[in-house]
């Protein structure tokens, strides 16, 4: 067997290992997390019998709900099954990604980017979230290997599929639209017809939702969602470490806090390497991974800075394989080779630490553990509190869900604001559960709560959110 091709089959090899330990990962345990409020709000939706009213009060466009709402009829509502599909859509990428890393890396270098988005947190935590970003995951990278194909062999076929996956893309998610803005920005780079009439096919895949736009969008927008972007220079400076990792926080609650800055430095590091490389270089591929990364990144910037939208790493999923890309086209033009080859294996030890930690434990809102504590402590005449600081209809969400064959503890929920005010409490010696999201948006609601109740006080542990308080003359 000639060298080439015993090079070929080692590159085989090792890109299939990526690829299944990345499965692995991604089936793994996906019911070890509770359902967060923004999951038990899909489910809510998913499962209404008007899926588009209750969008009006969103900030999403409706596939995504729809897909559940199809899964939920066939599979039921259970975690596991809840999370099994975005699981599998996520294996779908990893597999999708493979062969455009190549293509945008080479050979030798396309199994580290392969490795690295195998075990990347942040796309391990998203394969088991009951939300939409695998789907945007999935069909931003459709988007851009359809793109790969209409310059390659131009054709209304490759075109129209192009502008069907954009559509679906959007349709995700409205940042999803940034994939097909990669598009334009790759096509300007490409020297032929096939360039702009790939341009315009991308484009059209978003134009398809005007319609939707219209209808929904000025009532999505009505101010009842915060903005949530952090666009501070540090937190510019993290991004690149988001968007390979998230729960950072997991490492430093396990001693780990050395790895955070370790894998934070490698990724940054990385990035701004790999950028540099690409435009240094000016070939092709590995500009189209540079504008795969940044124009995503930078379109979600200004929509935050002149449209109110957000800047967070779930947001930014339509970047994240150019991201990752560029990461490992960076580290590896470290000189000696085997020095970046090293930074690349300590990048994705560090990774896959906080990947096994997150699938160790519940790392989330745990409303699962609470309701069940709420279940085991009823008593006739007990009452319930909900301080989850997100607008109606979408308060008892992930409640409704864990408390879906107690419906004797749900009639029995107080309004918040009326109670909070004093204007409905109940009777003198009432039990009544408290139940809140620990999160920046709900101090307030709690720091009122505290003053009406002394014995009530602000749990210390991050992810207890039920106190029981009994009222007293």
């Amino acid at each position: 067997m000639s060298a080439p091709s015993q090079e070929n089959r080692s590159v085989r090899v090792w890109t299939a290992i990526a690829v299944a330990i990345g499965l692995a990962l991604r089936l793994a345990r996906p019911e070890v997390h509770s359902l967060w409020i923004d999951e038990g709000m899909t489910v809510l939706v998913a499962s209404a019998p008007d899926p588009f009213a209750l969008l009006h009060r969103d900030s999403h466009p409706p596939l995504s709900f729809l897909l559940f709402r199809a899964w939920i009829s066939a599979f039921g509502p259970g975690d596991l099954a809840l999370r099994l599909l975005p699981a599998l859509v996520s294996c779908a990428s990893l597999v999708v990604f493979a062969p455009l890393a190549h293509a945008w890396l080479g050979r030798e270098r396309a199994p580290w980017a392969v490795g690295l988005y195998a075990v990347a947190p942040l796309l391990v935590w998203y394969a088991h979230e009951v939300r939409m970003y695998a789907f945007v995951e999935l069909t931003a990278l459709v988007v851009l290997w359809a793109a790969r194909g209409a310059w390659a062999a131009p054709s209304a076929t490759r075109w129209a599929a192009l502008a069907a996956a954009t559509a679906v893309a959007t349709g995700f998610h409205y940042y999803g639209a940034l994939a097909g803005l990669a598009v334009v920005a790759q096509a300007a780079c490409v020297r032929s017809r096939s360039g702009l009439r790939t341009a315009l096919a991308a484009g059209a895949g978003v134009l398809v939702w005007t319609p939707w736009l219209a209808a929904y969008l000025p009532s999505q927008r009505d101010g009842s969602w915060p903005v949530i972007a952090r666009t501070a220079p540090r937190d510019l400076a993290e991004l690149p470490a988001r968007l390979v990792a998230v729960d950072l926080q997991a490492l430093v609650d396990h001693g780990l806090t050395a790895v955070v800055w370790i894998l934070g430095a490698l990724a940054l590091s990385g990035f701004v390497f790999g950028c540099a490389r690409a435009i240094a270089r000016r070939a092709e591929p590995e500009l189209d991974a540079l504008l795969a990364a940044l124009v995503p990144l930078a379109g979600a910037y200004l929509l935050t800075a002149f449209a109110g939208g957000g800047l967070q790493p779930r947001y930014l999923t339509p970047g994240i394989p150019g991201t990752i890309a560029c990461i490992a086209a960076g580290l590896l033009f470290a000189r000696p080779a085997v020095l970046g080859r090293a930074a690349c294996v300590l990048l994705m030890a560090c990774a896959s630490t906080l990947t096994v930690l997150q699938l160790s434990e519940n790392r989330r809102e745990d409303y699962r553990t609470a309701t069940t504590e709420i279940g085991e402590r009823w008593r006739d005449g007990d009452r319930l509190l909900l301080l989850v600081c997100v607008p109606d209809p979408y308060v008892a969400a992930t409640v409704d869900h864990y408390l879906r064959d107690r419906p004797d503890i749900r009639a029995s929920r107080l309004d918040a604001e009326k109670y909070l005010s004093g204007v409905d409490r109940p009777p003198s010696g009432t039990r009544v559960h408290v139940l809140w999201r620990e999160a920046t948006l709900c101090w307030e609601p709690m720091d009122r709560l505290a003053r009406s109740h002394a014995i009530l006080e602000r749990s210390p542990a991050r992810f207890r959110i039920h106190r029981l308080l009994t009222l007293v003359p």
